[in-house]
């Protein structure tokens, strides 16, 4: 085993160099990772799969998410998201989560780093654009702030990536080409367990086929079908056997009622998608800033149509001259050779397929600032593959170089641009999580509006979480008023509330009046059992305890 690792160092001094600096940015950039609210969420359902319980989860968002079944015990039915990272947490040990998914992470950044410079190569034939894309990849403060997030992206991006190649491998081999694409598919399936969004490699492997067929027949190429979905094919009717069954729909959550008509909304997503891709190449520019002008104009199918089609027409167009110049119509400096011509097409296919589903998921969300920058990760590498190809090439072509130039400086400047980590810190309201963990215990139901910071400390923790998401509905009647309140808790088993901070205005409106005095310390004294400068703890009245509303008499 050392001998072929000296050999492989000794014939691949790039790919050796590019892995090992992969690896001690990812040792390095996972020092400090941050939990968000989906963080603690997998790790709750992770949990609950290693005590046998199934895929559950006790953290549940208020109002109830769409597609959630009762599992019993304060516990309900996970289909929100597929449950990759929820398994590999019980595979691992779900007590210890924290540090499994920081070797993972290390890991993934040092196969990222190879992955990429092979596909690169592969699509360029040169190895000097090929490292430029791999240090602008590992570089890249979208995937930085990824590293430090106990996400699914990074391990899709390299599962979905790494698909992607067994597929140019096995195009590439006479006599392994069946090994190749059984690999292919394993991954793929394993992409797909982390994000659905890997099913957009059913392009590639179609593709692959009829690439196959035109080649050696049309048996051969049916047969490189079989194979390519004899993985993936079952893994994902699973899921989606499962979603259907217990939310109703294939994704696992109830659509959302439309805001916008189609037409609109499909606009409406691509041009926000389109700032995110901006963000990929120019790390200061903000998204949600220039998206901010779509309000602006209003629902008006023209004004829709003038602000939508810019974007897309720019992308065309660079993707019929790519086409013209890798095609020998126009001159280009990279001369591609047919195997690297199908590695680009491949490519191309799944980037057209992963922006065709996030676009699309996207436009059924009344709320666009959903689709996050880390959704683009794993299209990065083949994004940057164009923008190296022109930086590098001879320089005869002078307005070639020249953009290249200005991208990868654009992009330079914006990596020094800090990452805002966002969520709220659990230290600053340690002495309250640590009064939580010594007088309420771990079986009881909370609900809470710090539930990511209660499940951080222990995943067993059973939540109800007040979710303060712009696209999310009101709580329920039952919810806004004292009497109803105290009826809903003790109907859900509810025996402690567990309030931090202080409501915005849009929280306010959000929760109601009782929830919202709770927060402000207007209400329940006789119930308050903790406080302190950032937190509130209230214990719901226990059967035979006479109930009092306290101060005020607000939602009575």
């Amino acid at each position: 085993m050392v001998r072929r690792v000296l050999m492989f160092t000794s014939r691949h001094p790039a790919a050796t160099a590019l892995t090992v600096v992969g690896l001690v940015l990812g040792v390095i950039l996972t020092r400090d990772m941050t939990a968000t609210f989906d963080s603690v969420r997998y790790a709750n359902v992770g949990h609950w799969i290693a005590q046998g319980e199934g895929i559950s989860s006790s953290v549940i968002s208020m109002p109830l998410q769409e597609g959630t079944r009762p599992a019993g015990e304060g516990r309900f039915a996970f289909t929100l998201q597929p449950p990759g990272l929820p398994l590999y947490y019980a595979l691992t040990g779900s007590g210890h989560w924290q540090a499994s998914h920081r070797f993972l992470h290390v890991l993934c950044y040092g196969a990222l780093a190879l992955l990429v410079l092979q596909l690169a190569r592969a699509m360029l034939g040169r190895e000097l654009p090929a490292v430029v894309v791999v240090l602008a990849v590992l570089f890249s403060p979208p995937l930085v702030s990824v590293l430090g997030r106990y996400w699914t992206d990074l391990p899709f991006a390299v599962l979905l990536l790494g698909s992607l190649w067994a597929v140019v491998r096995a195009g590439e081999s006479d006599r392994n080409w069946w090994r190749w694409l059984l690999l292919a598919s394993l991954l793929a399936a394993l992409a797909t367990g982390f994000r659905l969004t890997g099913l957009a490699l059913g392009l590639v492997f179609l593709a692959d086929g009829i690439r196959g067929a035109i080649r050696r027949g049309v048996g051969h190429g049916l047969l490189r079908l079989l194979v390519l979905g004899s993985v993936v094919i079952p893994v994902a009717a699973a899921i989606f056997e499962r979603n259907l069954r217990l939310a109703g729909t294939l994704r696992g959550v109830a659509p959302h009622d439309p805001v916008l008509t189609m037409e609109s909304s499909l606009v409406r997503a691509w041009i926000f998608m389109s700032g995110r891709l901006v963000e990929a190449f120019v790390p200061g520019f903000a998204a949600e800033k220039a998206a901010g002008r779509i309000d602006e104009i209003g629902a008006e199918p023209g004004a829709w149509l003038a602000v939508g089609i810019l974007p897309a027409i720019l992308v065309l167009a660079a993707g019929v001259i790519l086409l013209l110049r890798w095609r020998g119509k126009l001159s280009w400096p990279i001369r591609p050779s047919a195997a690297s011509s199908a590695a680009g097409w491949y490519a191309a296919l799944l980037v057209a397929g992963s922006l065709a589903v996030l676009v699309a998921t996207l436009a059924r969300q009344p709320e666009i600032h959903i689709a996050e920058q880390r959704y683009l990760v794993s299209l990065l590498p083949l994004l940057w593959v164009p923008v190296a190809a022109a930086l590098c090439g001879s320089g005869r072509r002078m307005l070639d170089t020249t953009i290249g130039a200005t991208v990868v400086a654009a992009f330079v400047v914006g990596v020094f641009f800090p990452v805002d980590p966002g969520g709220r810190d659990p230290e600053s309201i340690r002495t309250g999580l640590d009064w939580i963990a010594a007088n309420i215990p771990v079986e009881a139901i909370v609900l809470t509006n710090a539930g990511k910071e209660l499940v951080e400390e222990n995943p067993a923790r059973r939540v109800y979480h007040l979710s303060d998401w712009f696209y999310r509905a009101m709580l329920p009647e039952e919810m806004r008023s004292d009497r109803s309140l105290r009826r809903w808790a003790k109907e859900h088993g509810v025996t402690h509330i567990v309030m931090v901070g202080r409501p915005s205005e849009r929280q306010a409106e959000y929760w109601g009046p009782v929830i919202t005095h709770l927060t402000q310390g207007l209400f329940w004294p006789d119930q308050l059992q903790y406080r302190d400068g950032r937190m509130r703890v209230f214990r719901m009245p226990r059967p035979g305890e006479r109930a009092r509303s306290g101060k005020g008499g607000a939602g009575r």
